[in-house]
């Protein structure tokens, strides 16, 4: 297993479709997110995060801590607090950085509705869909029906033990089906 940037564990036998430290970061500015899209971004994350003033493990079998509203990685820490200020700017400076993540894997992205962008989003920011080669390619190739169904072939959510997982992961598989004309 490998790690990005951004905490997230990847794949490595997914080979080089797949996120990896080789994504150049910084390329995308501010203003290439409206502020509306932003806003339902970061509202649609706090929403299903939470605000969490201190470093906690939801699950104990996770090798990183989680703060604010969702971070995760090596660099945050048992005992770490952080203001619902600094989170929120955390927040959208992540969702920035996912954006140009997904954009180089899915390039029709910025065209799709905003109700599959905010679960596509959500569902990066936590490295299902980024850690889905098979869902990516069929997205791309507009099979949303075969890639809501391949994105749920997965270990994640047939075994993970929080509920809030399985249905984070069961609503974005249907707002990628939606998309299917």
């Amino acid at each position: 297993m490998e790690e990005s940037f951004m905490g997230s564990i990847i794949p490595e036998e997914e080979g080089p479709t797949i996120l990896s430290k080789n994504i150049k970061m910084g390329t995308k500015k501010k203003e290439d997110v409206t502020d509306t899209d932003m806003s339902v971004y970061v509202n649609h994350i706090k929403k299903l995060e939470g605000f969490k003033p201190n470093a906690y493990k939801p699950d104990p079998d996770e090798p990183y801590f989680t703060l604010g509203y969702g971070r995760y990685g090596k660099n945050i820490k048992e005992g770490m607090t952080i203001t619902k200020e600094e989170a929120e700017k955390n927040l959208k400076n992540d969702i920035e950085d996912r954006l140009i993540e997904i954009e180089r894997f899915i390039p029709n992205f910025k065209n799709m509705p905003i109700d599959a962008k905010k679960h596509m989003l959500d569902s990066w920011f936590r490295g299902g869909l980024s850690g889905s080669s098979n869902t990516i390619k069929l997205i791309n190739e507009g099979k949303f029906k075969e890639a809501s169904v391949e994105f749920l072939n997965h270990a994640e959510y047939r075994n993970t033990k929080l509920a809030g997982v399985k249905t984070r992961m069961k609503n974005t598989s249907e707002a990628i089906a939606r998309m299917e004309k």
